[in-house]
């Protein structure tokens, strides 16, 4: 039988962890900074909300991902160091609070998107 009693995310070993959200089999527990979880059942009705939201927010973070590429490619022409840092590398790893594979990930991403208008356009809606 599933539970259906409210776990706390610190408590739940994440399987998937996407903005503050844990799954962990029939545990399902949506976070936010000092809020309490919240536990959805377990039903086809609930299981298709929980895809549509994650699909969702997947494709805001690519198009996130797109623009802080973008801007960190105009930034690596030199921009960085006229605000003082030593590097786009330390840039995104103080104003961005990004990793620097990240960082250089994010930047490919708009490098090479910029060949493609019509992907480019589809990644940043």
């Amino acid at each position: 039988m599933l539970h259906e009693t409210v776990v706390r995310a610190r408590y739940l070993l994440p399987i998937c962890s996407v903005h503050g959200m844990f799954i962990r089999m029939a545990h399902v527990s949506a976070c936010n900074a000092g809020e309490s979880a919240i536990q959805l059942k377990n039903s086809p009705a609930a299981v298709e909300r929980m895809d549509a939201q994650l699909a969702q927010r997947a494709r805001a973070e690519a198009a996130l991902r797109l623009h802080l590429g973008q801007v960190l490619e105009v930034l690596g022409r030199g921009g960085c160091f006229e605000l003082g840092f030593s590097s786009l590398s330390a840039y995104a790893l103080e104003r961005c609070e990004r990793s620097v594979r990240w960082a250089l990930g994010a930047r490919c991403l708009a490098q090479r998107l910029e060949s493609f208008p019509e992907l480019r356009r589809g990644v940043a809606a």
